[in-house]
């Protein structure tokens, strides 16, 4: 079984697993960056990635699952419950692969409804989960400085509804210490983004996204209590093999990406 670097998630009734680089039974590096699995892409080594990817939520008695292979549009948008199948693979070990490519919403996360799963590529930018106690729905977004900026933590809260009060969120390793400078090329909506933090969330040359992340849940109406963060940080991680974009450029490894498996238990689990 290939093991998680990530695998305990503080939210009851919901799995969040985090698979790094470490290597595969037989010892290959496994890579899950959408190249490797893009539709486009060598067919042989889709169908070997998607192999792999098939076995590991019955491996954790979770799935089927949705997999995206573009992990995110970076426009700040939340695909609605029951609208889950959009662009990506279903993910059943025995099952053949299925592409879902009719009116495909891109957006940069989804609510999971009660024993839904889904799985996004990431490298650095931390993945979102909120959940909803009270009615079940489980929000996921894959949280890059662009779609930061573009409002995906108050889009989550939109789609999910309900009370903000009663949610609980996890946020996953990412790169919690992005370094990071405000310059000529620096996108204008990111660069608005980082001077609201005060010189909170931008300090000495490090964007501090779980920081950034977590201000805005509190905006949202979560109070900080209620919000857990794992605390590898992918750019300088300590005792675990990940993929960074940043620390990675230049190297064999440029362009590899961690993969995040979300499953929605339910709440009575």
């Amino acid at each position: 079984m290939l093991e998680p670097v990530e695998g305990d998630s503080p939210l009851k009734g919901v799995d969040v697993l985090f698979f790094g680089a470490r290597p595969d039974p037989e010892g290959n590096p496994v890579d899950w960056s959408f190249k490797e699995i893009h539709p486009d892409g060598d067919p042989t080594a889709i169908q070997e990635r998607l192999r792999m990817l098939s076995k590991l939520p019955a491996s954790y008695d979770i799935g089927p699952a949705i997999f995206s292979p573009v992990p995110s549009q970076f426009n700040g948008k939340i695909i609605n419950p029951g609208k889950l199948r959009t662009k990506g693979y279903i993910l059943k070990e025995g099952v053949p692969f299925v592409m879902y490519r009719g009116g495909p919403t891109y957006a940069d996360g989804v609510v999971l409804e009660p024993g839904q799963t889904f799985a996004v590529s990431s490298a650095d930018c931390p993945t979102l989960v909120v959940q909803d106690p009270e009615s079940g729905l489980v929000g996921v977004a894959h949280c890059g400085l662009l779609s930061l900026a573009r409002n995906v933590v108050g889009n989550l809260f939109e789609v999910l509804g309900g009370d903000p009060k009663r949610l609980r969120a996890f946020i996953t390793a990412g790169a919690h210490f992005l370094p990071y400078t405000i310059g000529g090329s620096t996108h204008p909506e990111i660069k608005a983004l980082l001077e609201r933090g005060n010189g909170e969330v931008y300090n000495c040359g490090n964007v501090l996204l779980y920081s950034i992340i977590t201000k805005l849940l509190e905006q949202g109406g979560i109070d900080r209590g209620r919000v857990d963060y794992n605390t590898i940080c992918t750019v300088y991680p300590e005792g675990v093999d990940v993929y960074s974009q940043h620390r990675d450029q230049g190297t064999d490894r440029a362009g590899k990406r961690n993969l995040v498996i979300v499953h929605n238990r339910g709440p009575a689990s």
